[in-house]
């Protein structure tokens, strides 16, 4: 009788030991380096970021558009009775430089019957250059010049907010992995303590069959064995929105979302990183304060709110501005370009609100 149940408990064992010989799927490993590399290149936050910086450079470069050079040309002509009464044309170029000076040259001409004897001409035109300085409000700042300190401030921003984005997002994704981890090597923990209750709950039951243990007690070994299982369950349920969550950070080159398969798992434990808490990592703890991107964002609105104050503390100085033409005419026999010392146009223009209002 003994050995016809040893003959049947050896074939058993045969049966339950031959599936898992049987050839296992490839399987693939995650490690952390292949899964923040895959965050850092395509999950759409991160090219949301790259986007921040290029609005920050097309902000510089439009601020910098105030000071290209700009041609001009304007003409007026009229035309009454069949007579040309007057032809005013005149065309040059304003060249604005980063102080408050602005240059200025061209050439006008003008002629006809009943032409304003001031803005006569010569038949090859006059030629002029003008130097127009404020010398109070907005010497030492202008729109311009504040638009461009702006910029360059807003660019150093979008670094920044780049940086408080990644910074969130691998923050998250590793959670998210290591997270997954754990749930993983809970799971493998609880699968293994299944197979030691079933395995204690066999030999409870051979032992009970020899007569060496109470029948009671293939109740408990058997309670035990029933705990475990669901608790490998609820681990196997947790494990899987694990893996959901971690997918979330999956994306291919394409844009398009990535899901792990089943066949996907971590690294052996002996191959996980270990990090220990060095004097580095304590002195980079140490330097929060000061190179925190969330703290040096705050220094720079506070700069960028700054050169909003100066702007308005200089609309409150009176307007003064000069402006100084020489002027060159064309000389209609060999074009040359005669120029005296008395030959120059100037003005100025001064403003002041009486209540500052």
């Amino acid at each position: 009788m003994i050995l016809k149940f040893r003959l049947h408990f050896t074939c058993l064992l045969v049966l339950l030991w031959f599936p898992s010989v049987a050839q296992k799927p490839d399987t693939l490993i995650l490690t952390y380096t292949v899964f923040i590399r895959t965050v850092n290149e395509n999950h759409p936050i991160t090219k949301q970021a790259d986007l921040l910086i290029q609005a920050g450079y097309a902000g510089e470069l439009s601020a910098r558009g105030n000071f290209d050079p700009r041609l001009y040309y304007s003409i007026q002509q009229k035309q009454f009775d069949n007579k040309n009464y007057w032809t005013i044309q005149n065309g040059g170029i304003k060249i604005p430089t980063p102080f408050a000076l602005e240059i200025s040259t061209g050439i006008e001409q003008s002629h006809g019957a009943f032409l304003n004897n001031e803005s006569i001409t010569s038949g090859a035109g006059l030629i002029y250059s003008q130097f127009s300085m404020p010398l109070l409000q907005g010497l030492l700042v202008d729109e311009r010049r504040n638009a461009l300190k702006q910029a360059k401030l807003y660019r150093d921003l979008t670094y920044l907010e780049q940086q408080l984005l990644l910074n969130e997002l691998f923050s998250k994704a590793a959670k998210a992995y290591w997270e997954w981890v754990q749930a993983y090597y809970k799971t493998e923990i609880q699968r293994e303590a299944v197979q030691l209750a079933q395995q204690r709950m066999e030999a409870v039951k051979q032992a009970t069959f020899l007569g060496d243990l109470a029948a009671i007690d293939t109740l408990e070994a058997g309670i035990q064995y029933q705990e475990r299982s669901v608790t490998l369950q609820q681990q196997e349920m947790d494990y899987y929105s694990k893996t959901l969550l971690l997918s979330v950070y999956l994306w291919n080159e394409t844009n398009e979302p990535l899901q792990l398969s089943a066949t996907t798992f971590p690294p052996k434990s002996e191959e996980l990183p270990r990090a220990a808490l060095s004097d580095t990592i304590l002195h980079k703890i140490d330097s929060l304060v000061s190179w925190h991107p969330a703290l040096l964002a705050y220094e720079n609105k506070s700069s960028r709110l700054g050169l909003d104050l100066k702007l308005k503390q200089d609309k409150l100085k009176p307007v003064l501005n000069v402006k100084y033409n020489p002027l060159f005419e064309i000389g209609n026999s060999n074009a040359s370009i005669l120029y005296g010392i008395n030959s120059y146009k100037w003005g100025a223009e001064f403003q002041f609100p009486v209540f500052l209002r």
